[in-house]
């Protein structure tokens, strides 16, 4: 995506967990190899890493995540949800999905699946009792909450997008704007997205 007024390019790279440590920092070291080279126009960049919480919850998320990162970034004792650290080699910022202050567990799908069912509560309704009347203990589907919520939302949004996954249900073509405006996750990451302590202003 680009973001021409501010001068901005954001690259999403799905890291696939919160293990994937080593293809991440081999991804960052080949950021930092290239720049300034061959006429690449890039001044500087940041990095937003995006996790679940899962069943771990906030607080064990943000603890492994320095552990495993410190050995790049340095000391990231300052890193936390929500939040930009700037001791680094670049702006680093950190964003953990939860259910809300009182329950540090969830994910993504939490948040996503309310979205839904405000925007279309009759087809979310059928969606939800298709999952859960068919569903089996041994099918993936059962594994977790978050797998089921996303089988409502992946089934709710075929409608518009048939055949289509999660990710195009959940884009702006998917899921009505007026959604995202309405849920206070997304603002929240939006600030935070946007609160990029940049050591040179973008143009």
């Amino acid at each position: 995506m680009l973001d021409e007024e501010a001068g901005i390019i954001f690259l999403l790279v799905r890291a696939n967990g919160k293990d994937q440590v080593d293809a991440v920092v081999d991804l960052l070291e080949d950021v930092d190899a290239s720049m300034g080279v061959g006429g690449v126009a890039i001044s500087e960049y940041a990095v937003a890493f995006l996790f679940d919480a899962d069943e771990i919850g906030l607080t064990a998320t943000l603890e492994t995540f320095r552990d495993h990162y410190g050995g790049y970034f340095g000391d990231l004792s300052e890193a936390g949800h929500s939040k930009w650290v700037t001791g680094a080699a670049c702006p680093l910022g950190v964003f953990v999905f939860h259910r809300t202050s009182e329950d540090e567990t969830g994910t993504l799908e939490d948040h996503l699946a309310p979205m839904v069912e405000s925007a279309w509560p009759d087809r979310y309704a059928s969606a939800r009792g298709f999952i859960d009347d068919n569903r089996q203990p041994g099918d993936e589907v059962s594994r977790s909450d978050a797998r089921r919520l996303k089988a409502i939302v992946t089934s709710a949004g075929q409608f518009d997008h048939p055949g289509s996954p999660l990710s195009t249900m959940i884009a702006r073509a998917g899921i009505p704007e007026e959604q995202f405006a309405a849920s206070s996750m997304s603002r929240t990451l939006v600030a935070f997205l946007q609160g990029v302590p940049w050591r040179v202003d973008p143009p």
